[in-house]
């Protein structure tokens, strides 16, 4: 009876030393860890040009700092732009990422926990070729080391805020992200990743046609972890038209409103769209006052598949108005 009882005593004194030993050296490598990253500042020029190595075009930002939470990497820049100096196409005021230490080392790949994009400044237009692309950044001749779309479709929470997007090309327009608190979020719950927020869709002052949307969205992804582009969702979308201040430059393709309410659901890569639209063009030279020129509404019947790219898109009982007359048109259909 002896001997077990000074075995247990053995085996819980070994066992305490090895805990406090495993404590102390937890501590000694997340202390070296705090110290490595902390002097990821110091190499300011390095990781520009690793980066610009990385992504085929000039890379540079104002300041650097790093740090560790936990066991994840934080890396904050301010003031990174990307593209030649003389134009600098993409711009962030501030950008951070914390990526997922544990899951990144077992995965042997990065994994991204958390992103924040504040300030964005980028301009998307076709190339020679009709490609679009961000004005700036060359063509890729080479793929990239680490693939960027999948890292940030799978992260865990996403913040986008005061941030604008200009398209480029037959009607140029915009796409802006307010600096209200919202913005675009992505946040994970226990079961799901909820994105919610609004932006603006408005028309270039320079575009025939004139139109400014507000766009709401409130979307539920299934899981946790994966890619957020192809799991299984329900998503709530809805279109505004916002007030327009008045201008006396001409438009030559009038002025043009969308109101639209859309339920759009996803499971194994099928989809459905279900909803309403009602369109309005004001094509006289007092747009946006009065009766539309034109009026299209309609009920909205859709299905998509996420494997195949594919979708369709159906309006069954379209009513259309031109001039207060309507006039029988019958189901339009649209596939791509």
């Amino acid at each position: 009876m002896e001997a077990v009882m000074l075995r247990s005593i053995r085996w819980f004194l070994w066992m305490r030393v090895a805990v406090i030993g495993f404590v102390i050296a937890a501590a000694v490598v997340l202390t070296l860890l705090r110290i490595l990253v902390g002097a990821l500042a110091f190499y300011h020029q390095e990781i520009e040009g690793r980066l610009s190595n990385e992504l085929g075009a000039p890379v540079r930002f104002e300041s650097l700092a790093a740090d560790w939470v936990y066991f994840d990497p934080v890396l904050r820049l301010q003031g990174l732009s990307l593209g030649p100096e003389s134009s600098d196409h993409l711009r962030v005021d501030r950008f951070s990422i914390r990526l997922d230490g544990l899951k990144s080392i077992m995965g042997k790949a990065p994994v991204l926990r958390e992103l924040e994009v504040i300030g964005l400044q980028a301009v998307i237009a076709p190339d020679e070729l009709g490609n679009w692309r961000v004005s700036g950044l060359p063509a890729r001749t080479r793929s990239p080391e680490v693939d960027y779309l999948k890292l940030f479709e799978q992260s865990g929470r996403l913040v986008i805020e005061s941030s604008k997007i200009s398209v480029e090309g037959p009607y140029p327009f915009a796409i802006e992200i307010e600096s209200d608190g919202q913005g675009l979020r992505l946040a994970t719950t226990e079961s799901h990743r909820v994105l919610s927020g609004s932006f603006r869709v408005v028309s270039d002052t320079a575009s025939a046609v004139r139109f400014q949307e507000v766009a709401t969205i409130i979307a539920r992804f299934k899981g946790v972890s994966g890619s957020v582009l192809r799991s299984d969702f329900d998503a709530f979308l809805t279109l505004k038209p916002a007030e327009i201040e008045a201008d006396d430059g001409p438009i030559p393709m009038g002025q043009h409103e969308l109101s639209a309410e859309l339920w759009v659901t996803a499971s194994g890569g099928a989809g459905q769209i279900v909803g309403s639209s009602d369109w309005a063009s004001y094509l006289s030279e007092e747009a946006g006052q009065g009766q539309p020129d034109v009026a299209l509404r309609s009920s909205i019947e859709g299905d998509f598949s996420q494997t195949e790219g594919s979708f369709s898109v159906l309006l069954p009982d379209a009513q259309l108005k031109v001039s207060g007359q309507a006039i029988e048109i019958g189901p339009i259909g649209l596939a791509g």
